[in-house]
């Protein structure tokens, strides 16, 4: 093999904390992997990230990329935000939470035309008005400056760490120049939301790397995704989290061990009020009110969670300052101190299973919305985790917890199952890897 530079895109590079151990084997292999990211991202923490990459990964290098500009731009975005808006539309109807989310990115004037006329959001559901917006997205033309980038890089195969999302994103103009200059192209599903909650993928990728059979059946579901293109090689996010070991905690911190709140983000809804009404229900059971507990408050909302609550502990109370390893090892720590962990909406749940924990789905009224999506079904479908609707039931499930009623932990190791790599590879990144290099010797 030649040429074995890997130009990868990413929207954001604080993604790419997700994604290490997916870079670090490609460049195991003598890969050279060209980081290019959104100039509208380009920020203190991602400067980091990127930093902290180039130093550990010698085969690391970065640059800011390219937006679509021109006339065509607005007809680009306005194309993409219709066509990922029309598949929750069709997913889970008007009112659901992420057809409504998706609502805000479109044009103002769609937005007017589509309140003012419930006659064309029947219309956009049709399968007619699906095939209408690809032809008209394969009509598209590449963007030159974009085409012309990737060809100043001179990659053998083209990343994109794709989530259309927002619609305006270059993530869909990179994979469609990509392939118009005949490079492989590749998407790895970078989340566990990826497929059911960001944009929709407008351009067939030669690879679709994911997780398990149920995102290879969303991916041919919700995107068209061709079979032959999606590989299963497991959730490599969780490669270089299954190695890292719990820190031992002494047993004077342990006497009474915790409950570990994991926020979610601000599209959820969640916020401060939620583990002060759970704090205040703990406090009204005989053992729980003794137990402490830990809030980590989500990175881009962390003032939400500030509380006057005693026996509420924020870890961290601010990420100001505090570098993606530190904040790291605080997750593990609280990990360590706690018997449980509780959330509404986040992958943050599945980081806790990985090390052990039972989890509870918090999941009153207000929050059904946020949860009603087919990846978070996924927990509950495999019956791997616990609901609780109220702060009342939530205490009773903790406190059978406490006396070691389990009732998940087979189904919750055999949903941790589903997320591993194949039988054969030691991470889901070798996996990843090795369909990347027979794609490339294919060209």
């Amino acid at each position: 093999m030649g040429n074995k530079k890997i130009l990868f895109f990413v929207r954001s590079a604080k993604y790419l904390k997700a994604m290490r151990s997916f870079i670090a084997e490609l460049i195991r292999r003598s890969f050279s992997v060209h980081i290019v990211y959104e100039p509208s991202e380009e920020d203190a923490s991602s400067h980091d990230v990127l930093e902290r990459f180039a130093r550990e990964l010698s085969g690391f290098s970065y640059e800011s990329g390219k937006r679509r500009s021109g006339p065509l731009k607005k007809i680009a975005r306005a194309l993409r935000g219709l066509s990922s808006y029309r598949k929750f539309l069709v997913l889970d109807g008007f009112d659901s939470f992420y057809a409504q989310h998706w609502f805000k990115f479109l044009p103002r004037s769609a937005q007017s035309a589509l309140r003012s006329f419930p006659l064309l959001r029947s219309t956009l559901a049709l399968s007619l008005a699906e095939r209408f917006l690809d032809v008209c997205e394969m009509s598209l033309p590449v963007d030159e400056k974009i085409k012309q980038h990737i060809r100043r890089i001179n990659p053998a195969a083209v990343i994109v760490a794709y989530r259309g999302q927002p619609p305006g994103s270059a993530d869909a103009d990179y994979l469609k120049a990509a392939k118009k200059l005949g490079i492989p192209t590749i998407i790895p599903v970078a989340s566990w939301d990826a497929l059911t909650t960001k944009g929709k993928i407008h351009s067939q990728p030669v690879l679709l790397l994911v997780w398990n059979e149920k995102q290879k059946k969303d991916a041919m579901k919700h995107h068209g995704i061709s079979p032959a293109a999606i590989k299963i090689v497991g959730a490599f996010q969780f490669d270089d989290w299954s190695e890292k070991q719990l820190p031992i905690v002494h047993r004077g911190e342990s006497e009474h061990k915790a409950i570990f709140y994991i926020a979610s983000g601000a599209l959820s809804g969640d916020s401060g009020r939620v583990p002060d009404a759970l704090r205040r229900a703990m406090d009204a059971d005989p053992f729980l009110k003794q137990c402490p507990l830990i809030v980590r408050p989500p990175l881009y909302n962390a003032r939400a969670f500030q509380t006057s609550e005693k026996n509420i502990i924020l870890i961290p109370p601010s990420y100001e300052r505090m570098s993606g390893n530190e904040s790291v090892e605080l997750f593990l720590r609280a990990i360590s101190l706690s018997f449980v962990a509780v959330g509404i909406h986040t992958t943050g749940l599945i980081d806790a299973m990985f090390k052990g924990l039972p989890v509870i789905i918090y999941a009153p009224p207000e929050f059904r919305a946020a949860q009603d999506v087919p990846h978070f079904r996924e927990l509950l479908e495999n019956d791997a985790a616990e609901r609780a609707e109220s702060p009342q039931e939530f205490v009773r499930i903790a406190a059978a917890l406490t006396v070691g009623n389990d009732r998940k932990r087979e189904q919750r190791e055999r949903f941790i199952q589903t997320l591993r790599p194949p039988a054969s590879y030691r991470t889901a990144a070798a996996a990843a890897v090795d369909y990347i290099e027979k794609a490339i010797q294919k060209r």
